[in-house]
């Protein structure tokens, strides 16, 4: 099992989880430019990736490029934005506060709910069928508070948070807790679509 992610933290967190498994590796690697032979992999799996990667289609060339005659590739994108109350909710309370440095930022929704532009473009690096579905990846959130500290620990949201006067800091924190409780009040889970 050979793994890689870009960024070397994760690497060495990756690295550490497996290291008692004698044939599992992981290293820095680009999925645009894996450090593979071709026809190298039976199988090949890349878990919300795709929407991430500057070029998804040298992402998708990448993965049928290092592909056996016959292997299978899976990979998981987020899907409907509507459907995704965990990415969706802290991404505009967090958005109002963010300093706009006019740069503008991709969507990481950009490639759901797009199956058969999305089938169609796979199909043409030379997979030979492509299946698309829709699946909710939901969280054990129980109350919007406990939505609130999850997502204030993750590390932007953290340093954007800390980067603010005390008094905004208690706004972000008080609309993320009554939204994830509005979505969790409708009897809904606080989640992201994958497809």
């Amino acid at each position: 099992l050979k793994s890689f992610d870009l960024s070397p933290k994760m690497v060495e967190i990756a690295s550490q989880k497996v290291s008692n498994y004698s044939n599992a590796s992981v290293s820095v690697g680009d999925a645009q430019n894996l450090p593979l032979e071709e026809n190298s992999c039976s199988r090949y799996y890349s878990n919300l990736t795709l929407q991430l990667v500057p070029d998804h289609k040298e992402m998708l060339k990448e993965a049928f490029r290092v592909l056996k005659k016959g292997g299978v590739a899976a990979f998981s994108i987020w899907g409907r934005e509507e459907n995704s109350p965990m990415m969706t909710i802290p991404g505009k309370v967090f958005a109002a506060y963010k300093k706009n440095d006019g740069e503008s930022v991709r969507s990481n929704f950009h490639l759901g709910n797009k199956h058969d532009a999305l089938r169609e473009e796979v199909l043409s690096y030379g997979f030979s069928t492509c299946v698309i579905w829709s699946n909710i990846m939901a969280a054990n959130y129980t109350t919007g508070e406990e939505f609130c500290d999850i997502q204030c620990q993750i590390p932007y949201n953290k340093m954007l948070l800390e980067s603010l006067p005390e008094d905004e800091q208690q706004k972000i924190r008080n609309e993320l807790t009554t939204k994830g409780q509005e979505v969790l009040d409708k009897g809904n889970p606080i989640c992201l679509e994958v497809e």
